[in-house]
């Protein structure tokens, strides 16, 4: 009985200790809901932490834009408030691969001459839902978005990533990090 009891109370604490190792840092950044910064007069909010889900849905002129501050959220609200568009729902991680039903172009990171400009939705398929934000510098050798839920903090309105071009003309922006690898940049269609 009591070799019973030590063995599952190993086994217990293995399984804390190995959960433990893979989660993700859902330490607090800053409150819910709370101003990062703007771009285009359209502002961003922290989650508070990359762990927390509100819940909540937020409209924007009766149109649903996604759930509190979701990365999703922002680029929704962003081109609904700039462009009058609705993109739909989805997680970032389909925003890709739906990009024509939501009548977008598209352009797959590595394999096009069609550099990233600003405005356009920068998206991965990273994690269990993805990441998604709005391009609003580029440089020759840096993309810097704006972004909801992915750093929690002040660089989430100004977040750098690279960016290279090689001898056949094509880019490749770089990850948001190394878990979210670019997969495409999309913009409305005229």
């Amino acid at each position: 009985m009591k070799t019973t009891h030590i063995f599952f109370s190993i086994i217990m604490l293995l399984a804390t200790v190995n959960v433990n190792a893979a989660a993700p840092d859902c330490s607090k950044k800053f409150n819910f809901g709370e101003y990062l910064g703007e771009y285009n007069s359209v502002l961003a909010y922290s989650n508070g932490q990359p762990c927390y889900f509100s819940n909540i849905k937020n409209k924007y002129a009766n149109y649903t834009t996604g759930y509190l501050y979701q990365c999703v959220e922002y680029v929704n609200r962003y081109y609904k408030q700039k462009f009058s568009r609705e993109l739909g729902a989805g997680n970032a991680n389909t925003y890709c691969a739906n990009a024509s039903q939501k009548n977008l172009n598209k352009s797959d990171n590595g394999k096009t001459t069609d550099k990233p400009q600003p405005n356009n939705i920068i998206c991965s398929k990273g994690g269990n839902y993805g990441h998604c934000a709005i391009v609003r510098e580029v440089g020759n050798d840096y993309v810097k978005v704006i972004e909801q839920n992915f750093n929690e903090n002040k660089v989430d309105t100004n977040h750098k990533l690279t960016l290279t071009k090689d001898k056949k003309g094509q880019y490749t922006v770089g990850g948001f990090s190394s878990n979210y690898p670019v997969q495409c940049w999309m913009w409305s269609k005229k």
